[in-house]
């Protein structure tokens, strides 16, 4: 059988070495509020999105998708809004930034129900070219969902039914003067990682209790809002509600809540007719399975000869013996168990059942799981001089990956990154003080890498920022400094620190709390560097600008005697080495205005006859 099988076949070519296999599997993503979760024993990263944004995927894959369109706004006294459409479904993306865009609920209208136009319908919510359409204001919802019916209460009475839900009908209005209640949302737990019948999301409004005539006393209640328009279980929404009209009041009603992902407003009693209520805004959740790398692809070049009839599939063996067949490169070898190790080889196989040698092995990789996003905990900001600029990040790893996972908290804004391989807790340092950081925590191995949510808002610590000098006098062995503090770093607990600096004399310092000081014991006729520092609990600040000042000392006017060789203060030698009597004069600014002497003569000082030889430099009175 054998020899027939094969006659004037012969055995088909080898592929030529493989030139390459990769792995598959591997979604990740940045952008709205990033969470891990587990729905149908799966474990996800969920993006959750309550206003317009963005998606970055690093590498692409098969994503899932839900969109929830924003409500209606209610008409005052009217039936309470519809609720926005849910659109559900499943694409594969390939790497790239997408635009999100959440609906914003309709405005409700202002005032007696007959007057204004602010009312308005929900706004549709998209991604990846798909959307569900906003709520009506009318009460149907955006996909299809009706209003339920008013009730006739008499001549122009009427009790307003409730608005559709994106998943039932809105109810009827009831002869007790109670609105109908809005129609339920779409149960969106599983997909959101929850028991089923936790969350509901897409809940229309409910109607009003109205009347035009004075009911004095009496109670009107606007029905509840239906499951995801203010309640998260069937016919809990807490849009509408009771009002006891007070007796001078007309007309006075509750109007439902708009439908949508979250309550509308309730409805605004007064003597001139409720408020309708605005519409909830939409909603995006977008889900990918852990970046689990079970696939590999193989890709080579085929032979040129397949056997006897051209036609040949091929097989790709794995080193771990797992096979899988294809018509053409490159084929996908699923099955594969992450952890390990792989290369594979090829062998073609003729439609007649020869098959050609195994081709060379192709390159080695491994297959592995990426970290499961971490769950973030509180930040705290460096309390101590030694934790001044820093902040303190608390984190719960999420599931575990393939081999080490390194731990990364990240600022928000500035960037500022620290990384362990340990987890817990990260401190992130080079912060400016006095600024607001929040933070994110992301889990990256070689496989992939997923990002938590945001911290709380921290104000972080730190010396504070250099002061600026104002002004600067000097005069009589002391000198005034004044500044400006700045506004960087801890404002709290500082003080200033004004020095006075020469070259061959003691540095001076004075410290204070306020804004300017007096710096003593000085040197005379000397010139002095001025600057300031601050200081708080985390640190001292670098030097404020300087400025210079002559300690000078003013002029007190009379006449002073000298000896020989005697110079007085900026310089006033004796004449023809014989003692001199100087007189000063002092002008308006305390210089000396004029200078003249009496020559060489005998001068009384302090009762005692002093002769032309007198000798010394102490002045004295004459």
């Amino acid at each position: 059988m054998i020899p027939t099988l094969f006659s004037g076949g012969g055995k088909p070519g080898t592929p030529s070495v493989v030139t390459g296999a990769t792995k598959l599997g591997t979604v990740a993503a940045t952008g709205g509020t990033k969470t891990t979760i587990t729905s149908g024993g799966t474990q996800y990263s969920l993006h959750a999105f309550t206003g317009t944004s963005s998606i970055t995927f690093s590498s692409g894959g098969p994503i899932e998708y839900l969109i929830i369109g924003g409500g209606g706004g209610a008409g005052s006294g009217y039936t309470g809004a519809g609720a926005g459409a849910i659109t559900q479904g499943t694409t594969t993306i390939t790497a790239g930034t997408y635009t999100v865009t959440v609906g914003a609920g309709g405005g409700g209208q202002e005032g007696w129900w007959y007057y204004g136009n602010t009312v308005s319908n929900g706004s549709p919510s998209s991604v990846f070219s798909a959307s569900a359409a906003g709520g009506l204001s009318n009460g149907n919802s955006g996909n299809g969902f009706t209003v339920g019916p008013s009730y006739q209460y008499g001549y122009n009475n009427v009790v307003s039914g409730g608005g559709a839900g994106n998943a039932e009908n809105g109810q009827g209005g009831v002869w007790d003067r109670t609105g109908g209640r809005g129609g339920n949302g779409t149960d969106i737990s599983t997909f959101i990682g929850e028991s089923a019948g936790t969350t509901y999301k897409g809940g229309g409004g409910g109607g009003s209790g109205w009347w035009a005539i004075d009911w004095g006393g009496q109670s009107i209640l606007g029905g509840a809002g239906g499951a995801g328009g203010g309640g998260t279980s069937p016919g809990t929404g807490s849009t509408g509600g009771g009002y006891v009209i007070p007796s001078s009041a007309r007309g006075v009603a509750n109007s439902g809540g708009g439908g949508a992902t979250a309550a509308g407003r309730q409805g605004m009693p007064s003597d001139d007719g409720a408020r309708g209520a605005n519409g909830g805004s939409g909603i995006i959740y977008i889900r990918y399975a852990l970046s689990s790398q079970t696939t590999a692809e193989v890709n080579f070049i085929e032979p040129t000869y397949k056997g006897k009839s051209g036609v040949a599939r091929y097989r790709v063996k794995s080193n771990t013996n797992v096979t899988t067949e294809g018509d053409y490169p490159p084929i996908e070898v699923t099955g594969l168990s992450p952890g390990n190790n792989y290369n594979f080889t090829v062998t073609t196989v003729a439609d007649y059942g020869a098959e050609s040698d195994e081709s060379a092995a192709s390159n080695t990789f491994q297959l592995g799981i990426a970290p499961g996003a971490p769950t973030i905990g509180t930040a705290t900001a460096g309390a101590t001089v030694a934790t001044a600029n820093t902040a303190s990040v608390a984190f719960t790893p999420g599931t575990a990956g393939t081999g080490t996972t390194t731990y990364t908290a990240t600022s928000i804004p500035g960037g500022f990154t620290a990384s362990n391989t340990t987890g817990a807790t990260l401190v992130v340092s080079g912060l400016t003080a006095g600024t607001s950081y929040k933070f994110t925590v992301s889990a990256t191995n070689t496989f992939g890498s997923n990002t938590s949510g945001q911290s709380n808002s921290i104000t972080a610590n730190g010396a504070p920022g250099a002061p600026t000098l104002n002004s600067v006098s000097a005069e009589y062995s002391r000198g005034s400094v004044s500044w400006t503090p700045s506004t960087v770093g801890t404002q709290s607990n500082i003080s200033y620190t004004a020095y006075a600096v020469a070259s061959g004399y003691p540095t001076r310092s004075a410290t204070t709390t306020g804004n300017s000081v007096t710096i003593s014991s000085l040197a005379n006729y000397v010139t002095y560097t001025f600057y300031v520092r601050a200081t708080n609990d985390y640190g001292t600040s670098g030097n404020s600008n300087s400025a210079t000042e002559y300690t000078d000392v003013p002029c007190v006017g009379g006449t002073y005697l000298y000896g020989p060789n005697c110079q007085y203060g900026g310089g006033y030698p004796s004449f023809g080495g014989a003692t001199c009597c100087y007189t000063f004069y002092c002008n308006g600014d305390g210089g000396i205005a004029q200078v003249f002497t009496s020559g060489d003569c005998q001068v009384t000082c302090a009762g005692a006859v002093v002769g032309p030889y007198c000798a010394g430099c102490t002045p004295c009175i004459s």
